[in-house]
This record gives structure tokens, sequence and C-alpha cells, in this order.
């Protein structure tokens, strides 16, 4: 794929430029620009991998989990995610995920510094539930795709548009589940397979870029008070509460009750 980005700017940031566990990386006003520029016209990717990823299977995960978060995962259909908080019985937030069905599987992506209290929080509270807590921080890895051209670099043009919308597919021949990001695709692999899919996305013209840029875009694209499932644990400690960080709309289940019974 020609992104009509210069050669001198997929031959300064190669693989060997990836984020060490998709942590922030310092970087100049030119830097900057640059992976600006990626953003907005191409395929930026950034390896999250190291986000704390949990996985809950068994006949009774939807109605447990609905009961722990804020959203309604219970509605959730396969394919299907939401964005969701986790709070203190008081209401203050201790973290939140994103949810995904997998058919097989709820998927759930959380910050690492918030893993630790999610997975204590659905061990604590599964007793008498029929579902199994699978750790797959280390076992599986998690690529962001962000720009108009994300979804072509992963070959995801048909997954469907609605955020947190899951799909599988072969990256060069390796399996992955795209999911659908309101910057992009995320794909979520094998850590086996992770450097091998990350270089299949570098050879169709994906460009490594850093969180900083990522932030920017965001603000931009989506406004300053608009998240994406990946708030800043800073922000959360200042404040604790969910609709003071800006995060009720998104977080909590917004249908209308009354609509339902109708």
């Amino acid at each position: 794929l020609d992104y009509g980005m210069p050669k001198s700017v997929n031959q300064t940031i190669t693989q060997s430029s990836l984020p060490s566990c998709g942590y922030p990386r310092a970087m100049d006003a030119e830097q900057l620009a640059t992976e600006h520029h990626v953003l907005t016209t191409g395929c930026g990717l950034i390896d999250r991998s190291a986000r704390g990823k949990l996985a809950l299977t068994g006949p009774e995960t939807r109605e447990f989990l609905t009961g722990q978060v804020t959203n309604d995962v219970l509605a959730l259909e396969v394919g299907q995610g939401c964005y969701a908080a986790f709070l203190t019985p008081k209401g203050k937030m201790r973290g939140d995920l994103r949810v995904l069905n997998l058919g097989d599987e709820l998927f759930l992506d959380t910050e690492r510094s918030t893993l630790q209290e999610l997975f204590t929080m659905i061990h604590r509270h599964r007793i008498g539930y029929l579902i199994e807590i699978h750790k797959r921080t280390l076992e599986q890895g998690l690529i962001s795709l962000i720009g108009p051209l994300a979804r072509e670099a992963a070959g995801a043009e048909l997954l469907e548009a609605a955020e947190h919308s899951s799909s599988p597919l072969e990256v060069d021949g390796r399996f992955a589940v795209a999911v659908a990001t309101n910057l992009g695709v995320d794909l979520i692999c094998a850590a086996s397979e992770t450097e091998s899919i990350i270089s299949a996305l570098l050879s169709r013209g994906a460009i490594v870029v850093g969180d900083d840029a990522v932030h920017a875009e965001k603000r931009v694209v989506l406004g300053v008070d608009a998240h994406d499932g990946r708030h800043s644990l800073v922000e959360r400690q200042e404040t604790g509460n969910l609709r003071e960080v800006g995060r009720a709309a998104r977080a909590v289940d917004q249908r209308d009750p009354v609509d339902e019974q109708s």
C-alpha cells in the first residue's frame, strides 16, 4: 500500500523503534509532527500488548459481569462489545475496561495498573456463577492501527463500523481478531504471533507511532473530553468519580427502561 509518505519516514521509523511495551516515549516537535501526519493521512501502529487482559468463559459470564460493571454486558451479541467501568461500593471509579463478546468467551481489556483490581473483583464475586477466569496479559498481544487507512492495512474493510465490533481475520496467514475503535482498528492475537503480525503490517505501509502523537490526535478528532477506553490513571486518581472524569455516557447503559418494556 502506498500511503504517500516519504521513504525516509519509513526508513527512520522501523520496527526497532517500537515503543517498549506500549508505553509513551519522548519525542521532539519534528517527530510529533511526522507522526501526526501519519495518523491523519495513513496508518499509525502502536503495540499495546502490555495492557491488562482477561477472558471469562462459561454459560453465565454475561449475566455475572453485568452485575459487576456499569454497562449492560448481558445485551451484547457475538461480535459486539462495550466500554464500561468498575466501581467501589461508594461509586468511586476503580478502573475502566473494554468488554468484547467473542462468542466462546468475554474478552476484557484494561490498563495494566488496574488489572489486579479487576481480577480481584471478579474472583471475589464469582461465587455461585458458572464462570472461569483466564489470564491473557502475557498470552495475547494487542496492536492498535490508527488513521484513515487502518482498515485497509489490517485487511478489515468488512468489519462492522460500530465501535467495539469484532471479527476474526488473518494477517498473512496468522489468526487475529479485529476490533473496531473510534480511531481505527485493534488486532488481538497470540503473543507468539505479535512480532510477525507487526512485521506484516509494516510491510503493508503501517508506520510505528508513539502515545504522544496518538493522544494529540484523539483530542483533535474526538474532542478534549472524549475517551476511548484507555483513560489516564493519574486522571482517575485525582477525581475517582465516574461522571467527573467524563465517561458516564460511554460507560453506562443509556437505554430507556420504559422503551424496553413497550
